[in-house]
C-alpha cells in the first residue's frame, strides 16, 4: 500500500474517531441515549410552555408553533459548530434560553425537547434523538411521533429553511 493511501486511510480514521466517537462521549446531550427531562426546569421555559399550549389546538398545532418559535431564537451556522465550540458544553438550562442567538444542534434540541415534552400534547416516549452526517459533521435532529406517525424535525438549521417532516443530511 503506498504510504500516502496509508496517511489519508490513517487521517480519516482519526476524523472518525473525533468526530463519531469521541464527540457524543463529550459534548453534553450528545450522546448515545435518548433525551431524559431534565429537574429543575427554568420558570421562563415553563410559562413560555404555557403561553404556546394557548396557541395551539392539536399536536401539529403544537409542533409547528414551538418549531417556529425555536428558530426564532436560535440558529446553528455552518461554521460556528467548529469555531464556537466551546458553547456545545453548556447545561445550565436558564443561561441557554437567556442567551439566544447561535446554539450547537444539540442545544436547539434540547430545547425544543422541553417544549414538546412538558407540553399537554407530547410526552418524552414522543421524541427520539437521531443523527445524519452533515457538513462533514454527525447531526442531531428529532422525530417526533404526532398522530402515530413519525415526523422529522430539525430546528437549528434555520439557514436551510427545512420544513416540518425534513432534515439536515449530506451537504447544505
Amino acid at each position: 500500500m503506498p504510504l500516502f493511501l496509508l496517511i489519508i486511510l490513517i487521517i480519516l480514521g482519526i476524523y472518525f474517531l473525533v468526530f463519531f466517537v469521541l464527540a457524543r462521549l463529550v459534548i453534553p446531550f450528545y450522546g448515545f441515549k435518548q433525551y431524559v427531562l431534565p429537574t429543575g426546569i427554568p420558570q421562563e421555559i415553563k410559562d413560555t410552555i404555557t403561553q404556546l399550549e394557548q396557541k395551539a389546538h392539536s399536536q401539529q398545532e403544537y409542533l409547528k408553533i414551538v418549531y417556529d418559535f425555536v428558530q426564532q431564537h436560535w440558529q446553528a451556522q455552518r461554521l460556528k459548530t467548529i469555531l464556537a465550540l466551546p458553547l456545545a458544553f453548556r447545561t445550565d438550562l436558564k443561561q441557554i434560553w437567556q442567551n439566544q442567538g447561535y446554539s450547537h444542534c444539540v442545544t436547539i434540541n434540547l430545547i425544543t425537547f422541553i417544549l414538546l415534552a412538558k407540553s399537554q400534547y407530547f410526552q418524552e416516549k414522543d421524541i427520539k434523538v437521531r443523527y445524519a452526517f452533515f457538513n462533514l459533521v454527525l447531526h442531531q435532529y428529532l422525530k417526533v411521533r404526532v398522530n402515530k406517525k413519525w415526523i422529522a424535525l430539525d430546528p437549528s438549521v434555520t439557514y436551510a429553511h427545512l420544513p416540518i417532516g425534513k432534515h439536515a443530511q449530506w451537504f447544505g
